[in-house]
């Protein structure tokens, strides 16, 4: 997110995360003192003050309330199957979503100009902010300048989501977002990068390479942690050639040329997931632009 409020100007107080390592990548990639290393939904206050000190350090009265707040709590639960869910004991909205509801609570405290909370698009997460009548809106990255389709909830003043449906942008290509990262594809299509898929009775059956793969000409599947895998059509026959690594990843995502080096700071593994786990900074410099803050505000 802090990358995407950058490209919108904004300024960055504070940034949060329970990841050491985001703290290496963010420190050399990102910049500036505003990371802190910390795990949310505990005491209430105690975030609020750690919020309040950081905006004060960043030259701004937090009771005027001349901030931005945003949240993206952990949605694995929330996109992983309802077998998952159940063997985890997660068949609840209420525990599902404590960290969203915990962070709308801390939204409350704050008491910020505008807002926004970004997680994906579960049935049950809009069912919740329904019945709290929470202003909500379904938002396709492909539509904001991103080489994926990839969808979330974006939860935000009713102001702000108005804004953010008016600063659509062109179609970006996986093509045109690896050259720009000096990616040279190592297949023609871009598939899905699981082995295999659920069917209707709660089996899994094998992904072929010609399955769930996609022409480099249109948006590719979502960026996820498990990665996304080249295919190879010869002869009309499609290989597997690999899978595309934290470099094609973040090109994918959206991000600067810069953080095709992050492997290099917390190593290939970690940045896939970084990466992955990231709101493309496409859409959160449009979610900066709509809420109104630009280079003088914080």
């Amino acid at each position: 997110m802090s990358t995407g409020a950058k490209m919108a100007r904004g300024r960055v107080a504070l940034a949060v995360d329970v990841d050491s390592l985001a703290a290496r990548g963010y420190v050399s990639l990102v910049g500036g003192g505003a990371f802190q290393q910390a795990e949310l939904g505990g005491d209430l206050e105690e975030a609020a003050e750690m919020a309040r000190a950081a905006v004060r350090r960043a030259g701004v009265d937090p009771a005027s309330g001349e901030f931005h707040v945003h949240a993206s709590p952990p949605c694995k639960m929330l996109s992983s199957s309802a077998t998952l869910r159940r063997k985890a004991g997660l068949t609840h909205a209420p525990e599902n979503l404590k960290l969203t509801a915990w962070s709308l609570d801390l939204i409350q405290l704050l008491r910020p100009r505008t807002w926004s909370i970004e997680q994906v698009p579960a049935p049950m997460l809009r069912q919740f902010y329904n019945a709290r009548s929470v202003p909500h809106a379904l938002v396709d990255a492909s539509e904001y300048g991103v080489a994926q389709a990839r969808k979330r909830v974006i939860a935000a003043p009713v102001e702000v989501l108005e804004r953010l449906a008016t600063l659509k942008r062109s179609l970006v290509t996986p093509r045109a977002a690896l050259a720009r990262f000096g990616v040279v594809p190592r297949g023609s299509q871009i598939a899905l990068g699981t082995d295999n898929t659920p069917t209707r009775d709660g089996r899994h059956r094998p992904i072929a390479a010609g399955e769930y793969a996609r022409s480099l000409d249109v948006p590719s599947y979502t960026v996820t942690g498990k990665s996304l895998k080249w295919v190879n059509i010869n002869d009309g026959v499609a290989q597997f050639s690999g899978c595309l690594d934290s470099a094609s990843l973040a090109a994918l995502q959206g991000f600067p040329r810069r953080y095709m080096h992050l492997r290099r700071v917390i190593g290939e593994t970690s940045a896939r997931k970084m990466v992955a786990d990231s709101v493309p900074p496409p859409v959160a410099a449009a979610i900066i632009a709509a809420a109104g803050f630009v280079s003088q505000k914080s």
